[in-house]
């Protein structure tokens, strides 16, 4: 394998010279193929996101599903190409055996990972990934009838593989890794909250848990119950809860209380879990609840049980139903019980916000329980004038030629903008060796050593005519249980799943086409099954898989990965010290008939009055193929990019999780000048500029590329050609 990281500060002018190249190409892609008048305000599709929660520890990773619309969409997310990483090698921190998502902390420099069996407060400064406290949660609610596992257990199961394995077979090794009654760890800590003070809340057992630190300014100091409601549903719903009543899914409201789904109804609490201050909503005879609840920031609540689609309100004291309040219900279609994967009749999705701001339509969308799913929006607010509670309902197909029995999923569908994407979870043959068995048990085996579920599918609503329409399927990519997310930087849908030849796999989809543009291959090691978490990305783009046995840090830079895309070449700089002249890059060894060039560069700007803005003058954008760019601005309330050959051209986004992003295919040659501006209520703006151009390879893997760097702006750059990456400063 070859390391992708090789910083050599004597070619800072080939960095130069890609970095300008490729940062132009982002920014002139700006620009359509017509012109405009500034003036006119020319602009793409802005993407509103959903309001920020005051009462989260952050505005992204603070909660399952990433935030309060559960909208599973990240600012952040890998570079293109195809790499092969060995799990096995890289920073973990042991858990599970599910480990659903590895939540935001109130320090950047740390994150709380939430296992099925503890939680770890986990130093993430730099390349660090490192449990600096654990609290072993289970055993404490238990009273160690489920006791702590070594995490050699954790790191036998990662490293072992499923392949030619059984029911049987798995079931010993799961028994004797992680206790007789392993099966019973699954339900555990799956969706959690991270509030404002830095305190965790999540379920263990039959207990609803407050953690915090001992010493916020000592981490290693532990971890701390500071509060803890025992028995949680007899707690707040009494002695006379149904016998089958259980906590699936934790939120909070936009004014500070936490939200428990139960698998009957609803609580809204206060944090410091005084059940004085309860107010409990009891579904229908009949519903079940087996997810979590989407929340917007005039406190609806939305909850989906297996037959009816809910929004209650919560009024700061009170939960209601009332429709004078804006409450509703609407019934959906269910079915029957899926035979693996999937939990209940109904939807397997924690409902999703679609539309924010001043978005034409304001939706909630899931997908429903029929055998051949659909994707299903439901007026969140009035419903207009001709139309009724459901706004929209499309079947899911995922380009399948025949269909087989079941296109289910037990994920949430993913929302950016107006764009929706689902993905299949259940096998076209499901062995009779897997139906009835425990979840944890099907999910270890379903991929390596029985059939897989193949399909995906990405959808748009048309806020013109209220209707669905399907953007691109595919069915041949495989999602076998982890929570597909979206990447806005990268725009690509990321999903887990395990293939022949190369096993497990994460691979990310083009937003707008559905072709394959990134791929993770693990192998065959179990540290690379997803086991239903969530794929994350951190804001240097290290993914962040939480895999069946723990968290695992990968960072595509630093990491020992060998990088497919392009072959392993090398490259130099032209003359190496050059500034204002015109440099070459020279490069050997390299694969295929193109190589990237991806380059990107921050720039933190000031903000005056409410506004930021930042120049780039004469720019000169060679000729290429395949351009691409992204402009994130961290700290802005919205963003945008204008672009002159001629007459000004503009593309912009307002914030989503405190990040604005603006990304754009199909990059014109020219010169041009660039201006990037927005309103922001800080002090300062954080820009990332990251832009790639394929460039040609000759038959004998040599590549050679000019460029004039008169008009470079000085600052560090990080230049990667061929998965070998140089940083200069300038």
């Amino acid at each position: 394998m070859k390391t992708i990281e090789d910083p050599l500060k004597s070619n800072r002018r080939l960095i130069l010279t890609v970095a300008i190249s490729v940062c132009a190409i982002m920014l002139f892609c700006v620009i359509p193929n017509a012109y405009a008048e500034e003036s006119a305000n020319t602009t793409s599709e802005v993407v509103n996101g959903p309001a920020v929660n005051p009462y989260l520890a952050s505005s992204l990773y603070a909660i399952t599903h990433f935030d309060s619309s559960q909208s599973d969409s990240t600012p952040y997310g890998p570079p293109r190409g195809n790499f092969t990483v060995d799990p096995t090698t890289q920073p973990t921190v042991s858990g599970g055996p599910i480990n659903i998502i590895t939540l935001a902390s109130t320090n950047k420099n740390y994150m709380w990972a939430v296992g099925s069996d503890h939680v770890s407060y986990v130093n993430a400064t730099d390349n660090n990934w490192t449990a600096v406290a654990k609290y072993e949660a289970l055993a404490d609610a238990s009273n160690n009838s489920f006791p702590a596992v070594p995490d050699e257990n954790f790191s036998t199961f990662g490293e072992s593989s499923a392949v030619g394995m059984n029911t049987s077979s798995m079931n010993s090794s799961l028994k004797s890794l992680f206790g007789e009654n392993y099966a019973d760890r699954f339900g555990n800590g799956l969706y959690s909250v991270v509030d404002n003070e830095n305190v965790l809340y999540t379920n263990y057992g039959d207990n609803l848990y407050a953690f915090a630190l001992n010493d916020p300014n000592n981490p290693s100091a532990g971890i701390k119950k500071l509060y803890m409601l025992e028995d949680v549903v007899t707690a707040i719903q009494g002695d006379d809860h149904p016998p089958y009543a259980r906590l699936f899914g934790l939120s909070m409201t936009y004014d500070g209380y936490l939200i428990i789904t139960f698998s009957n109804g609803v609580a809204v609490i206060n944090r410091d879990l005084n059940t004085t201050s309860t107010s409990f909503y009891k579904l229908g005879s009949g519903e079940y609840v087996s997810n979590s609840v989407a929340v917007d920031e005039n406190n609806g609540i939305y909850l989906a049980s297996d037959s009816v689609m809910h929004k209650l309100v919560w009024n700061g004291k009170n939960l209601s139903d009332n429709e004078a309040d804006g409450a509703w219900s609407s019934p959906y279609t269910n079915s029957e019980q899926p035979p693996m994967i999937k939990v209940g009749n109904g939807t397997g999705s924690t409902p999703t916000l679609m539309g924010f701001g001043d978005d034409e339509d304001k939706l909630v969308v899931i997908t429903d329980g029929a055998k051949q799913m659909n994707l299903v929006a439901f007026w969140r607010d009035e419903i207009p004038e001709g139309s009724e509670r459901i706004a929209g309902q499309i079947p899911v197909t995922c380009n399948f030629t025949t269909l087989p029995e079941w296109i289910q999923t037990e994920q949430s569908v993913v929302v950016s903008g107006y764009g929706a994407f689902v993905v299949n979870n259940i096998p076209e043959n499901v062995s009779s060796d897997l139906i009835g068995q425990n979840k944890i048990l099907q999910v270890s085996l379903m991929g390596p050593a029985y059939d897989t579920a193949y399909g995906a599918e990405r959808f748009q609503w048309n806020t013109s005519t209220n209707e669905w329409s399907s953007v691109w399927a595919r069915s041949d990519v495989s999602s076998t249980s982890m929570v597909p997310i979206y990447s806005q930087s990268g725009n690509m849908a990321l999903i887990n799943g395990y293939r022949l030849p190369d096993g497990w796999e994460v691979l990310g989809l083009d937003w707008d086409t559905g072709e394959t543009v990134h791929q993770t291959i693990f192998g065959d090691a179990n540290f690379g099954n997803g086991a239903y978490a969530l794929l994350e990305y951190l804001e240097n783009n290290d993914l962040i898989f939480n895999s069946f046995a723990g968290p695992i840090r990968i960072n595509y830079n630093n990491s020992n990965l060998s990088s497919g895309a392009d072959g392993a070449g090398s490259w130099e700089l032209i003359p190496e010290n050059s500034a204002g002249d015109v440099v070459e890059i020279k490069g050997t060894g390299f694969v295929g008939d193109t190589a990237k060039v991806q380059v990107s560069f921050e720039k933190d700007v000031t903000v005056q009055d409410g506004e930021y803005e930042y120049m780039l003058e004469n720019i000169i954008i060679p000729s290429g193929f395949d351009n691409s760019f992204t402009v994130q601005a961290t700290g802005a309330d919205d963003l945008n990019v204008r672009a002159k050959i001629i007459l000004w051209l503009t593309k912009s986004a307002k914030a989503q999780n405190g990040i604005a992003t603006v990304s754009q295919t199909g990059v014109p040659p020219g010169t041009y000048n660039i201006r990037i501006d927005g309103k922001a209520s800080g002090s300062t703006v954080k820009l990332k500029i990251t832009a790639v151009q394929e460039v040609e390879v000759d038959s004998e893997g040599n590549l050679n590329y000019e460029y004039n760097t008169k008009s470079i702006p000085a600052g560090s750059f990080k230049v990667i050609i061929g998965g070998v990456e140089k940083q200069i400063e300038l």
